[in-house]
């Protein structure tokens, strides 16, 4: 069996006392969260933003208000990530014609982002925004 079918599709802990939930999309792919309290610096800053102050090793790709705290998120479905169950039909024309142009391996492969790997890079961004507050 393949990481995606053995692993939990939603998975919810603490870290440095923060809220963290991980969910698996339908094509399954997983996303990341962390949940921001309202007292904290960062609460309300966009992605764009978040990006420009975390410099995060892996994209903030989300960022909403959600039942009292500043939900941001990271998306494991960029263009060198391995999207499971990804319809052909739906890939963005952008990475069709790259793929067209330079041929697949010019892009590079792509890697399945486990949930480890999303607890890992979890952990790293509050590791970067405890620093902060």
């Amino acid at each position: 069996m393949k990481d995606w079918e053995l692993e939990p599709n939603i998975l919810k802990f603490e870290y440095r006392s923060y809220k963290c939930e991980i969910k698996r999309h339908e094509w399954g792919y997983l996303n990341a969260y962390v949940f921001i309290p309202k007292n904290h610096i960062l609460y309300g800053i966009d992605e764009l933003d978040l990006n420009e102050i975390l410099k995060p090793s892996s994209e903030i790709t989300y960022s909403q208000e959600f039942d009292g705290f500043w939900k941001i998120g990271l998306s494991f479905s960029s263009v060198r990530d391995f999207v499971p169950y990804e319809p052909e039909g739906d890939k963005p024309e952008f990475m069709k014609r790259l793929e067209e142009f330079f041929g697949f391996e010019s892009v590079g492969p792509e890697y399945y982002k486990n949930i480890e790997h999303a607890i890992e890079q979890l952990k790293l961004l509050i590791d970067k925004i405890v620093t902060l507050n």
